[in-house]
């Protein structure tokens, strides 16, 4: 009877142990995967030429870089990036990023392991500290009048050219690159 007794105490044990494992709830794996911030320590010599921090704006950063910035030292540019707890981001924070050839993703993986977020990185050129773009923002809409040297005639055929131009001397585009000019309208009018 002893003998009956310490098997049912046995057995009572062995319910008892394995019902408090089998009750334990597994532990719920995150699916948050954010940057939560991503900056350049500029007193790094390979981060010297970033000249404005990035701006997280959806699944786009952006930020500035002088503009005497050469694809060599934009292919080298080191981001500190912070994620979502327990997410990871591809490329690492810390590591040399190449960011001449324009948009990098960077992409966050959850702690699940399934969830994933694609944010698109690029560097533009900052045109403050360029003599020959700085003050583009001072460029005003203009109009002027043509001073015709014949009369028109209606019956024959003109040839006319328009010629655009961003910069100061008008005969040539000088700007940052990578940089567009926009013309948003014209209107040529023959009378």
């Amino acid at each position: 009877m002893s003998n009956l007794s310490l098997k049912h105490l046995l057995l009572a044990a062995t319910v008892a142990i394995a019902g408090t494992f089998s009750c334990r709830q597994a532990e719920e794996l995150s699916s948050e995967a954010e940057i939560v911030s991503f900056t350049f320590d500029t007193s790094v010599e390979a981060n010297s030429i970033v000249s404005s921090q990035p701006v997280i704006n959806g699944d786009s950063i952006t930020f500035s870089v002088s503009s005497d910035s050469v694809s060599e030292r934009l292919s080298a540019l080191v981001p500190t990036i912070t994620v979502s707890e327990n997410a990871t981001v591809s490329p690492a924070s810390g590591s040399a990023v190449d960011f001449s050839q324009g948009s990098v993703t960077f992409t966050v993986t959850a702690q699940d392991g399934v969830t994933t977020r694609a944010y698109f990185a690029k560097a533009v050129t900052d045109t403050t500290d360029n003599p020959d773009t700085a003050g583009a923002a001072d460029f005003t809409e203009f109009s002027f009048d043509l001073n015709y040297v014949k009369d028109y005639d209606p019956s024959k055929t003109y040839k006319l050219a328009v010629i655009f131009a961003a910069s100061k001397e008008g005969n040539a585009y000088r700007a940052a690159s990578g940089s567009i000019m926009v013309v948003d309208n014209v209107t040529i009018i023959c009378e």
